[in-house]
């Protein structure tokens, strides 16, 4: 299935890395602008028994998600030191 990754608040210019199974799948840097709460999207396709990990190198933070539904859209934010995602059949709305 595709899906969307929708990185929101509390990026500050950090690289980030989307993998599957272990594997890179995309690397950028996000930097939220806070007028429409935006950082970056990234498509990828997800199966279903997936493993997607979000990981940041400089601070370090990661997340692990069992892909276990077939939900489109990932919102993933950043507070302090943590990554914390929403999964939602909902496209996120932006100004």
């Amino acid at each position: 299935m595709n899906a969307e990754l929708h990185f929101q608040d509390g990026f500050s210019g950090e690289t980030v890395e989307v993998l599957v199974n272990g594997e890179v799948k995309a690397s950028f840097v996000a930097k939220t602008r806070y007028q429409i709460n935006l950082a970056h999207i990234e498509p990828v396709s997800l199966t279903i028994g997936d493993t997607l990990s979000i990981r940041i190198k400089e601070p370090p933070a990661s997340v692990d998600i069992k892909i276990e539904s077939d939900h489109a859209y990932y919102v993933i934010s950043k507070r302090g030191q943590a990554l914390f995602v929403e999964r939602t059949g909902d496209l996120p709305k932006y100004m």
